[in-house]
């Protein structure tokens, strides 16, 4: 990177600090971007007197006619990004007032949406207070104040100013803009602006694009066509102006690319783990290990491609669930760094995974009106993955036919874990001990390491990724710390999991930055040393099971083409990273309460670290979760994450969740217990409706397809059963009748036969006191109960087994 590029990236990051500093004690009499300017101005300790001078003259006059190419790149890049507004009917606010609207609240593409919801103005932090929505569309008072006086004191703790301070300075305009609104309803006309976009993300996006922008050449990018450009970008209010650009850029190329990668193939490689004679705890380990190898894989990617680009972080625009959203330039240099990044990635997938992983990818060309039409951009690249999906590693095949096939009359003795890495001797291979150890220190991890260093000798527990020759070390929060005072020569970022407050560490001169990253990594220790699925199935009451639980948001790419209006990367971004947080972050605190309640209710006190919890989470993040625990509290959790999906969407019922749900022996194999959960995720998004848009929003538990608040009440009719039994009021056998009345009276969904019902009565007056039947409503409780009876029993059936 140049000199002046970094000027203009920071440029872009601090473009809009005054919007925040504007907002609080009532004086607009100063514009934005002057205050911007000021701000930058007074950070000359961090970014030096020269850098800040050219910085703040920069950022300060992104909303004045340009008259130099730096400030045509971000003046463009600005008015691009600002295509996301959007103007309805609405109450007029003033901008230190109005609060920011959840995206999410305002997805509609199915039924109604129903009334906005906001987000409250608050740093984001470990117990996320500001993901959830509220009713409220006003900012309480005092809050941009606190805001701004702490980020203003964490950006001077730094140290002088470095170029991996870009992933630093990102993590922070994150954590204290995530909920701050970029535009509001301030203006005088009856149509005002939505302010459903952060000012994070379009600070975030800004830069993204004046990356890209930075790297188009005179020739491609004339001042010309800047100055065209930007005289229609003023003109976004009008109807026409999209029509106008397009006509404008149609003999010009591309100012970006959009470029989504996929990792195919986890789940199958995930559960690829046997259980070798005698290992009866390494399993658990294993398969944890191989789940964060594949998440740190896939944020390894991104940064290279970033890194190979020489963009941004900001650049990033989505990584999760093995995917990556990326916002390239539209150069030929990049076009092969991407390819080249393809190529080696797909190369070392077939060598680790035996095929099981690949690497597909699409690449989009973006013109300036495709920044206001981005939900047509990711149709483009969902098309193009389908395809590329069904050619995995075709390259491969073709260019190196002996590299992927092997000989016939070649025999391999295979790792008994894994089955796929051919080893001599006994024991695992390299990757499945790798993994394994990776999994034991899992649990104690506070931070990585990212070392772009092939050279570098890692001191801790640590991951190679031989083609980036990059090194990833796991650090406990005393390692990181040994880290620091002896930090690597080579580039480092520390990334600290799970924690916005404690991600920055002083660096002295070192070459490093920080940021900060939501893991979903609860798993169930005890003495910190992780529990293997024999242990985690003895946790509580009863039978000696695992529950194994899948959940993912239905129709999502309904939701990202047709959802969101209008589809501006700002938006979908900001979606995709809300799912992010709820799934990646928010669902540890969950495990965490969750556990906590469930113990309370057991009969023995849990035999588990009091911070770890009793759920394993194999993965979760983008908009999925796959989570392994005792099975009854496994049943709780289910609950629990859709009571809360429903708050983070602010009841939206365009927006909902499925999850399948099956226990299994703490023995069972891993593959066949993954197919089993997958098919009951299948049955419950199929739902019981005939609408293809009415399906999903249901829970498979016990191979019964049931709505959530069917769940509840079933569950909870369970529970007063088993109270009743424990305390002797009903007879054992009572439940077992109730099970084979359904499954006499209830062999055809749908269609009851109601003679069911006089036998249930003469049973029930035969077996169940009066008193009971009133107090525990049976009557009125099993009629609704008996389509779904297999939950109830089944439940009270194992909760049963506790003697045996």
């Amino acid at each position: 990177m140049q000199d002046w590029e970094l000027d203009l990236w920071l440029a872009a990051l601090f473009h809009d600090a005054g919007k925040v500093s504007q907002r609080f004690g009532g004086d607009y009499r100063q514009k934005h971007a002057a205050m911007s300017e000021d701000f930058i101005r007074s950070l000359t300790a961090y970014l030096g007197a020269e850098r800040a001078q050219r910085v703040a003259r920069l950022a300060g006059a992104h909303h004045d006619t340009p008259t130099d190419r730096l400030q045509r790149l971000l003046h463009a890049a600005d008015k691009l990004a600002a295509l996301e507004r959007q103007t309805e009917r609405r109450v007029q606010l003033d901008s230190d007032e109005a609060a920011l609207v959840s995206v999410a609240s305002r997805v509609e593409f199915r039924e109604a949406r129903g009334a906005e919801r906001f987000h409250s103005l608050t740093p984001l932090g470990l117990e996320m207070a500001g993901l959830f929505p509220e009713d409220s569309p006003r900012v309480r008072e005092g809050q941009y104040g606190l805001l701004w006086n702490s980020f203003v004191q964490e950006i001077n703790s730094l140290s002088p100013f470095r170029p991996t301070d870009l992933q630093t300075l990102l993590s922070l305009l994150r954590k204290y803009w995530v909920f701050v609104p970029s535009a509001t309803p301030w203006e005088q006309t009856e149509e005002r602006t939505v302010p459903d976009v952060s000012l994070y993300d379009h600070t975030k996006v800004v830069t993204a694009i004046a990356a890209c922008l930075g790297k188009l050449g005179e020739e491609s990018l004339p001042d010309a066509r800047l100055e065209q450009l930007i005289h229609l970008l003023r003109r976004f209010s009008q109807e026409e102006m999209l029509s106008a650009l397009e006509q404008l850029e149609r003999n010009y190329s591309p100012l970006a690319r959009f470029v989504r990668f996929d990792i195919g193939g986890i789940q199958t490689f995930l559960f690829r783990v046997a259980r070798p004679e005698a290992d009866t705890d390494g399993v658990a380990r294993r398969l944890r290990g191989r789940s964060f190898w594949v998440s740190v894989l896939a944020q390894a990617t991104a940064d290279w491609l970033v890194r190979r680009c020489e963009v941004t972080p900001a650049n990033i625009l989505f990584c999760g669930g093995g995917s990556l959203d990326l916002l390239l330039p539209a150069t030929e240099p990049a076009m092969e760094a991407a390819r080249e990044v393809h190529h080696a990635l797909d190369q070392y997938l077939l060598q680790v995974s035996g095929g099981l992983l690949s690497l597909q990818g699409a690449m989009v060309d973006l013109w300036a009106h495709d920044f206001a039409r981005f939900g047509d951009v990711y149709e483009r690249a969902a098309s193009q993955l389908a395809v590329a999906k069904h050619r995995r590693s075709y390259w491969l095949i073709r260019r190196e036919p002996e590299d992927f096939f092997a000989p016939e009359q070649q025999a391999y003795r295979l790792c008994p874990s894994c089955t796929i890495v051919p080893i001599e001797g006994e024991g695992l291979c390299k990757h499945c001990q790798r993994h394994e150890s990776v999994g034991r220190k899992l649990p104690r991890t506070h931070s990585l390491a990212f070392v772009w260093d092939e050279a570098y000798r890692p001191r801790y527990e640590a991951l190679f990724f031989e083609p980036m020759g990059l090194w990833v070390e796991l650090l406990s929060a005393e390692e990181r710390l040994q880290l620091l005072q002896n930090p690597p020569s080579a580039e480092c970022v520390l990334v600290c999991l799970n924690d916005t407050d404690e991600f920055l560490s002083p660096r002295g001169e070192a070459e490093v930055g920080f940021r900060f990253q939501f893991v979903a990594n609860s798993v169930p220790t005890r003495e910190g040393n992780l529990l293997s699925f024999d242990d985690i199935a003895k946790l509580g009451d009863g039978a000696a099971r695992l529950g194994v639980l899948k959940m993912d948001v239905d129709y999502l790419g309904a939701v990202f083409s047709m959802g969101v209006e209008p589809p501006t990367v700002s938006r979908l971004s900001t979606l995709s990273s809300a799912f992010e947080m709820f799934f990646g972050g928010w669902l540890n605190q969950l495990c965490r309460q969750v556990s906590a309640q469930w113990g309370e209710e057991l009969s023995v006190p849990l035999q588990v670290d009091l911070i770890s919890g009793v759920f394993y989470t194999l993965y979760a993040g983008g908009d999925d979760l796959f989570v392994i625990g005792p099975w009854e509290a496994t049943i709780h959790l289910a609950q629990a994450v859709r009571r809360d999906f429903r708050r983070f969407v602010g009841e939206n019922p365009n927006l909902t969740l499925s999850g399948g749900l099956v226990c299994v022996k703490p023995k069972f194999p891993v593959p066949r217990f993954a197919e089993l959960v997958d098919e009951a995720l299948t049955h419950a998004k199929r739902g019981r409706r005939d609408d293809p848009l009415g399906r999903g929003d249901h829970l498979c538990l016990f191979h019964t397809v049931v709505s959530w608040s069917e769940a509840e009440d079933l569950t909870t009719f369970a529970r007063d059963l088993y109270q009743a039994i424990r305390e002797k009021r009903i007879a054992r056998g009572f439940i077992y009748f109730l099970l084979r009345l359904h499954e006499e009276f209830f062999r055809d969904a749908g269609k009851a036969d109601l003679r069911w019902i006089p036998r249930f009565h003469y049973q029930l007056a035969r077996r169940v006191s009066p008193e009971v039947v009133a107090q525990l409503q049976l009557s009125q409780r099993t009629a609704r109960a008996m389509p779904y009876m297999r939950v109830p029993v089944s439940i009270v059936s194992l909760k049963m087994r506790e003697e045996g």
